[in-house]
């Protein structure tokens, strides 16, 4: 192997290069050695096989002579046999043809039968055809009723939340309405006194404490506007607007009470038009839902009462 000679900065990198090159070429010599005595071993177990092949190839040609001599001797008697076998099957094979004759007259009546039974299976299947074309008929009214008593109740349960949500509405009004008659019961017909209107007017009013007032009553829903002036005295005004705001809400609310109302007979005129199943058990929980939501459009009417 040739090599290219490195230039060296000195004789102690020249010394190292060298020492590397020597145990390179130690292990390569002693791997070299390896690699020949494992050849050697090869080559004793191959000499070995060799020998114990050749014994083993004597003894089976042995066997194969003898086993030579044996199937000709049976060769022999082999040939015996088959022509006294051949006389037999001459005689079985003219009376399997007088067999096969009686067969062939089976056959053609078996033939006939299958005939007619292949026609009785046809009309059978065309029939089962006939069936299971009802079946599936039957199936996908089944499912459109069922999608269809599906979507009835969801929109009666969407029905039922949007009715629950006009109560609290009714329920919150009520209160507004109650705290208003109050109001107007405690406030009543007032006289103007002009002694106290020229006082109030006289008074320095503090103008961060009625932005503070304005805020705090602006600020809770319902509530009149109230503003306060020094010395304790209330100016709470009640305009026909306040009035006529609260009385549009509450025809607003009546008309949307009717539309649910309007919309829960729809369904419930829906529902009776959709084929049951056999299942008394549906029945009775739909039977249920329907008398539940009976019971909500009465409150709601009491409510509207009150």
């Amino acid at each position: 192997m040739a090599h290219d000679m490195p230039k060296f900065a000195n004789k102690d990198e020249e010394l190292q290069y060298w020492k590397h090159l020597a145990i390179q070429f130690s292990q390569e010599l002693d791997d070299a050695r390896d690699e020949k005595r494992q050849v050697e071993r090869d080559l004793e177990e191959f000499q070995e096989n060799s020998q114990q092949l050749e014994k083993e190839l004597e003894t089976s040609l042995e066997q194969a002579e003898k086993t030579t001599r044996d199937l000709r001797t049976r060769n022999n008697r082999l040939q015996l046999d088959n022509d006294t076998i051949r006389d037999k099957f001459e005689h079985l094979q003219r009376q399997s043809n007088m067999q096969i004759l009686e067969l062939q007259t089976s056959v053609s009546e078996y033939n006939n039968r299958q005939e007619t039974l292949v026609k009785y299976i046809r009309e059978l299947e065309q029939k089962n055809d006939d069936l299971e074309r009802a079946n599936r008929a039957m199936m996908t009214s089944l499912g459109e009723s069922e999608t269809k008593l599906n979507t009835a109740i969801e929109r009666n349960a969407i029905l039922e939340v949007e009715q629950d949500e006009t109560k609290s509405i009714l329920q919150r009004l009520k209160d507004e309405s109650r705290d208003l008659l109050q109001e107007m019961k405690i406030r009543g017909p007032q006289v103007p006194d002009n002694d106290k209107s020229l006082e109030r007017v006289c008074s320095p009013i503090d103008s961060n404490k009625l932005t503070v007032e304005i805020q705090t009553q602006t600020g809770i829903p319902g509530s009149p506007l109230k503003i306060s002036h020094p010395g304790g005295i209330q100016n709470i005004p009640l305009t026909p607007s306040t009035r006529i705001s609260g009385m549009n809400i509450v025809s607003d609310l009546i008309r949307k009470i009717g539309a649910l109302e309007s919309k829960l007979a729809s369904c419930r005129n829906a529902s009776r038009e959709i084929p049951l199943p056999g299942d008394s058990m549906s029945r009775e929980v739909f039977r249920g839902r329907r008398l539940n939501r009976g019971t909500s459009t009465s409150s709601i009417h009491g409510y509207l009462r009150a």
